[in-house]
């Protein structure tokens, strides 16, 4: 599909004028970002404000030769001094702007040297997200995992969290991507699974599952499996204790690799969990064929099942699906009793989210079994 580039920047262009004439111009070419220049009677944060509320309209599909095309709007703004070239006012504004793509809430940033530099640096440099996995900056946090029948956790997924001003508006999972470009997800995902499975020896008496992501590039690290398996045995962790979950996107990749390497796995106790079930066609095609024992459905599916009839037909359908082939069924993303209600009268095995708890320190952790088994006695 071919698209006239200059016409869609004429409408977008159109558009910011149409917000803020006279008192901003909007220049703009087929290799650049957008640059907007305000009189010195336009302050900056009554422009963050309004730009990043219109944003969201011009977000709105845009109608161009017959097609409907929807964007993704990210803006850099940067204060213009009387000693600052343009050369310098243009490269902070781009910095800026690179931190608004790296952020998962806020579409707008006004440049901060002091935050943005560092944090651009630590972001992109593997030696500092290294570096970070010997500080006190990096955490694993459990989310607990609940048994509607047994009423109660059986398990707990294995979260990362960083606590570093630099990082506040990055997400998760931008960070891992990031990671996975500047090739420090191996050792990052080393950790964690170590640690992890550190922890799931420490409350191995209480029963439960560690579930831990796996990034594609580390599964498909030679010698994953048995650098993995080499760190479980030195444990002594018993049979079914840490689980690992892979993405439907996995299933896109080397195929026949991945499965050989989820045999193993599973073969020597590991667990295996399909995340995100539902988001991808391609999972329909082998699910037969996959080493799992559950799938988890994704959030999207729950987030409008009290006023979709839609969302709930989808999701009884996976329930009967995965129990039709022997399968637990994990569903996440439930914020209130009357989620869990309905996804309990559909036949769901084991919820995950807000309701039971957000992820948790491990004290807290130990701290939550400890006083189920209280209840149980």
């Amino acid at each position: 599909m071919m698209l006239d580039i200059r016409k869609m920047q004429k409408i977008i262009s159109n558009e910011l004028l149409n917000f803020y004439s006279p008192q901003i111009k909007v220049y703009y070419n087929i290799e650049e970002s957008y640059i907007l220049f305000a009189e010195n009677t336009v302050k900056a944060e009554a422009l963050i404000s309004n730009l990043a509320k219109n944003i969201q309209q011009l977000e709105l599909p845009i109608h161009v030769n017959d097609n409907a095309i929807k964007l993704v709007c990210k803006a850099g703004i940067n204060k213009i001094t009387d000693v600052c070239t343009s050369t310098i006012a243009i490269r902070d504004a781009r910095v800026a702007l690179k931190y608004a793509k790296l952020s998962k809430n806020k579409s707008v940033m006004l440049y901060d040297g002091r935050i943005m530099k560092s944090a651009l640096a630590f972001y992109e440099t593997k030696s500092s997200i290294l570096e970070m996995l010997n500080s006190n900056k990096f955490h694993i946090y459990y989310q607990p995992q609940y048994s509607l029948s047994g009423k109660k956790v059986i398990g707990f997924e294995a979260l990362t969290r960083f606590t570093t001003p630099e990082l506040k508006n990055i997400s998760v999972l931008e960070f891992f991507e990031a990671a996975e470009k500047n090739g420090a997800i191996i050792e990052m995902g080393t950790a964690i699974y170590e640690r992890s499975m550190e922890f799931a020896k420490v409350i191995e008496n209480k029963n439960v599952t560690i579930s831990l992501n796996v990034s594609p590039i580390q599964l498909m690290q030679e010698g994953f499996s048995e650098k993995f398996l080499t760190k479980y045995k030195s444990l002594q962790l018993k049979p079914n204790s840490i689980c690992i979950e892979i993405t439907e996107s996995f299933l896109m990749q080397s195929y026949d690799d991945i499965i050989d390497k989820l045999l193993i796995l599973k073969n020597n106790g590991i667990l295996i969990h399909l995340d995100d079930f539902g988001m991808v066609y391609s999972s329909m095609l082998y699910l037969n064929k996959l080493p799992i024992n559950a799938i988890k459905i994704d959030r999207e599916f729950v987030r409008d099942i009290l006023s979709n009839v839609y969302s709930k037909t989808i999701v009884k359908f996976m329930i009967t699906l995965s129990h039709d082939l022997n399968l637990k069924c994990i569903i996440e993303g439930v914020e209130n009793i009357e989620q869990a209600n309905i996804i309990k009268e559909l036949g769901g095995d084991i919820i995950q989210g807000y309701y039971i708890s957000r992820a948790i320190a491990p004290e807290e952790a130990i701290k939550m079994l400890d006083v189920e088994n209280k209840k149980l006695k």
